[in-house]
């Protein structure tokens, strides 16, 4: 390699290597989104259709250390409003987590991943009719042999 190439690597390595850690920072801060949005949830503690109107958030986010990768994604509601067709207000709380990390150690690719939300429905004014709805979902996978483990499953809807 000539003299002049050989400088030339070496100041774009070095420029490279300067712009790392502020790439690094970006990826392990979250992203952050908003949009309007209308959805209709059915209640069947009062069989009722809440139509939901609020702003929904969803924040992502990707870190790497090491020799894992996580992927982390986050939702919830803000600025709720909520009313069913016959005119009862409630009150609306929905979050819901979503993340993958992938794992590499001696060679082998594991994946794991992990889902889990909840809604709650409370009718305003009204005594009992609310619906809390929950689950829970975990998997890995060997990436290389395909093999998938239910490591947790859980669906649970109940009425207070």
């Amino acid at each position: 390699m000539s003299r002049t190439r050989r400088a030339v690597t070496a100041s774009a390595t070095a420029a490279a290597l300067m712009l790392l850690p502020t790439a690094a920072a970006q990826a392990d801060s979250a992203e952050v989104t908003r949009f309007p949005v209308t959805e209709p949830v059915y209640n069947n503690c009062t069989e009722d259709i809440v139509i939901v109107n609020a702003t929904l958030v969803t924040s992502t986010k990707l870190t790497s250390k090491g020799d894992k990768m996580t992927y982390e994604q986050r939702t919830w509601y803000e600025d709720v409003s909520a009313q069913s067709n016959n005119g009862i207000a409630y009150k609306v709380t929905k979050g819901s987590i979503d993340s993958f990390r992938t794992t590499v150690r001696r060679g082998e690719e594991k994946i794991r991943s992990f889902q889990a939300s909840q809604l709650r429905l409370k009718p305003e004014g009204v005594k009992g009719g609310e619906l809390r709805v929950f689950t829970v979902n975990a998997w890995e996978t060997d990436t290389s042999t395909g093999d998938t483990r239910v490591t947790a499953d859980s669906y649970r809807a109940e009425c207070k």
